[in-house]
């Protein structure tokens, strides 16, 4: 719960136009030579998102199931210090500056609950096209501008980087937004 305080925090200083979460000098995600050529560099060995339905690969998201809640799970090599995490929808599985950044969390070595560089949180999606990862959000982003119709397939994308943001990985998963 402590990185969904993290998170509804960060999401609460994006939605007033913080511009942190700026995608101008996008990394390219390690390939798999990189990752072992360098196994102590911060790496994305395992992202998945289970749909309110228990789907997976693509997970079908649906706010008329179970509240829209939905599970991002993640495993990261490599995170023996600070890092940043930011999530996404994309309408392709490759990060760009026009996806839109729906949640964002920092984690420690001392944080209990992703100290072995992996995290399992809950997000909604709601009936109004939003993405909420916060209980006490309401309003959550919108990702109305990539969704063109429903049922949309999509992407949501896992982006991590060490503190400094000399270090990134992403991963993407397919999604079905209903």
């Amino acid at each position: 719960m402590k990185f969904l305080a993290v998170l509804g925090l960060c999401l609460l200083a994006t939605a007033c136009g913080s511009d942190s979460g700026s995608k101008d000098n996008i990394p390219k995600p390690l390939d798999d030579k990189e990752r072992e050529d360098t196994p102590n560099k911060l790496s994305i060995s395992s992202f998945t998102i289970t749909g309110p339905d228990d789907s997976t690969n693509p997970a079908s998201i649906d706010p008329a199931i179970n509240n829209g809640t939905f599970a991002i799970d993640f495993n990261l090599l490599g995170a023996d210090k600070i890092y940043d995490v930011e999530l996404f929808v994309s309408t392709n599985n490759t990060l760009s500056e026009f996806d839109i950044s729906f949640g964002q969390g920092q984690c420690a070595p001392t944080d209990n609950e992703c100290n072995d560089g992996s995290s399992t949180d809950e997000c909604r999606f709601t009936n109004n096209n939003s993405i909420t990862c916060d209980a006490n959000d309401s309003e959550g982003i919108s990702i109305a501008s990539a969704l063109d119709t429903l049922p949309k397939d999509a992407y949501i994308i896992l982006q991590a980087c060490n503190i400094t943001g000399s270090e990134c990985d992403t991963a993407s998963t397919p999604v079905t937004f209903r």
